[in-house]
């Protein structure tokens, strides 16, 4: 039984995506508060990442077009 998260890199087998430990740094937002937890709360630094990543989306979105 497939469980949340079903993308076309979920492994059939673990169940688990394939992807995850190959992600950029920055797209691991527990690691990276990490390096900003002196600085912002963790709801501020996901809120703030959470900006940053919809509108990288965006932008991708309409370079692809």
């Amino acid at each position: 039984m497939k469980k949340k998260g079903g993308g076309k890199e979920l492994d059939l087998k673990s169940n688990k995506c394939k992807i995850y430990d190959n992600r950029p740094l920055i797209c691991r937002i527990d690691e990276m508060y990490g390096l900003f937890n002196k600085i912002w709360s963790r709801e501020k630094f996901y809120s703030i990442n959470a900006k940053a990543c919809n509108e990288g989306l965006k932008t991708l979105m309409r370079i692809s077009e």
